[in-house]
């Protein structure tokens, strides 16, 4: 049964002829929502067969018109699940960069503009799917995975959202291949190379006044924050002094790519993809240096996402 749907599935793909990405929002009407009996429905609709001729052969009116109504009830369940499905539509795909050999989670948004409530609306691409219930007049998010082997752009793979609503006899199904993609960084090194050797370490004198390192104490001025007041040292000696601060020069490195001569490219932006995560880990002021780029000197996420963005887009 498993091995026939899927059958089927690949069937009404080749029909629709949706092989291109779509522009959103896409809109699932009628004539784009495939139904089919599942194998509960199956085997439902084959012991109500029995009962009709149980029926008929004993010649009982009160089996026949259970049957029947039961009959009667099933047939209508297929408008349900198909109107569950029916003018949905996708309006948003969002994706986080990921690093190559992780999943990638798009999240995919649907939104109801009518006034019935949509029940239990799956959606699967590769993995186990998400399921949601969707409001009246309202929208609601679904996780998406999907793998992800090299580094780049990722475009978004078909994605195919199905419902069983109200009772299981039958199954909705539409696809769509979105127009929307992820960035994927560089597989960060396994058991990676320590970070090189710098230049510009510190000097331990402090540079100017901040919040990183205790240095000393010094009498208060006017419009110092309280909370940098000595407050036991005044309970002390009734003398009103402020503790200071020193920020010191940070450890610069270079991330350089000529000087990883000894890899192939790859293998070159995976350790540097790797270094560029420690750095950042450390807090260190570190400059990415590509051939065709040079990025910082910084520090920070945002430093390390531009630096990491360079990796996954290198063409060289």
């Amino acid at each position: 049964m498993a091995r026939a749907q899927e059958l089927i599935f690949r069937l009404s793909t080749k029909l629709a002829r949706r092989k291109y990405p779509e522009a959103l929002p896409v809109r699932f009407h009628s004539k784009r929502v495939y139904i089919l009996p599942t194998r509960f429905g199956v085997f439902f609709g084959f012991f109500t067969l029995l009962m009709a001729m149980a029926g008929l052969n004993y010649n009982n009116n009160m089996a026949l018109l259970l049957t029947f109504l039961i009959a009667g009830m099933a047939l209508l369940t297929p408008l349900y699940t198909v109107r569950n499905l029916v003018d949905l539509s996708l309006i948003e795909v969002v994706a986080r960069p990921v690093f190559a050999g992780n999943d990638v989670q798009f999240a995919v948004t649907l939104a109801n503009e009518s006034s019935q409530a949509r029940a239990v609306i799956w959606a699967e691409c590769h993995g186990s799917p998400d399921v949601t219930d969707i409001p009246a007049n309202g929208k609601a998010t679904l996780l998406v995975s999907q793998p992800t082997q090299q580094r780049g752009w990722q475009p978004m793979q078909r994605v195919r959202f199905v419902t069983r609503y109200p009772v299981g006899l039958f199954y909705a199904w539409s696809w769509t291949i979105p127009d929307a993609r992820c960035l994927v960084y560089p597989a960060l090194e396994e058991n990676g190379q320590p970070l090189p050797t710098g230049s510009g370490i510190g000097t331990g004198k402090p540079e100017r006044s901040g919040d990183e390192e205790w240095s000393g104490l010094r009498d208060y001025n006017p419009g110092d924050p309280s909370r940098t007041i000595a407050w036991k040292v005044v309970a002390r000696t009734d003398q009103m002094v402020t503790k200071t601060f020193a920020r010191h020069e940070s450890f610069r490195i270079e991330l350089d790519f000529n000087a990883l001569e000894q890899l192939d490219v790859e293998r070159r932006l995976s350790r540097l993809a790797r270094w560029v995560v420690d750095a950042s880990t450390e807090d260190l002021m570190f400059t990415l240096v590509l051939p065709s780029a040079r990025i910082g000197p910084g520090q920070g996420d945002e430093h390390k996402h531009r630096c990491l963005r360079a990796l996954a887009e290198y063409n060289g």
